[in-house]
C-alpha cells in the first residue's frame, strides 16, 4: 500500500497489531503514533520518504502515558527525515528494533536524533541498523 501523509501521523496503533508492506511519503509526526499504553505490535517491510519521524510514543490528550511494550521494528527503509526516525518515550519496554536503513536532513536549521529514548523506556534490543545523518542535539527542551 502506498500512502501520501500530507503532513500528518497516519496510524494510532493498538494493541496487537501488525503492519507490513507500506509505502509512505511526505508524513507528520509519526507514521506510527502510539497514543496510549499499547502492547505486542510488529511494523515490518515499511519504505518512508520526506518526514518528520516513522515512529513515535506521544500521548493522545485524553491520556498521560503512551508506553509501548513489546514492539518489533523491522526491515524499515526512511529517507530525508527532519525529526528523526523514532522516539520511544515513557516506560516502554521490551522492544526489538533490527534491519532498519535510515538518513535525516537538515530542517529548521538542525539536524535529528536518529533513535530517542526518553523517560524511563528500557530493554530494547537494536541490531543491523544505519542511521546517516542524524545527531543528538543537547541543550534546554532537547532530547
Amino acid at each position: 500500500m502506498s500512502i501520501n501523509g500530507f503532513g500528518k501521523d497516519l496510524y494510532r496503533v493498538r494493541d496487537g497489531q501488525r503492519y507490513s508492506h507500506v509505502s509512505v511519503h511526505n508524513f507528520g509526526n509519526g507514521v506510527f503514533r502510539v497514543d496510549r499504553p499499547t502492547r505486542d505490535v510488529q511494523v515490518r517491510d515499511v519504505t518512508a520518504l520526506d518526514g518528520y519521524r516513522v515512529f513515535e510514543t506521544y500521548p493522545a490528550r485524553d491520556q498521560s502515558d503512551a508506553s509501548i511494550r513489546n514492539v518489533v521494528l523491522d526491515n524499515i527503509q526512511a529517507q530525508r527525515l527532519k525529526r528523526g526516525f523514532a522516539r520511544i518515550g515513557h516506560d516502554s519496554s521490551g522492544g526489538t528494533i533490527k534491519n532498519i536503513n535510515a538518513s535525516g536532513t537538515i530542517f529548521n536549521q538542525s539536524i535529528p536524533a536518529g533513535i530517542a529514548f526518553m523517560d524511563s523506556a528500557h530493554d530494547f534490543t537494536i541490531s543491523n541498523c544505519t542511521m546517516r545523518h542524524f545527531r543528538m542535539e543537547l541543550g534546554a527542551g532537547r532530547y
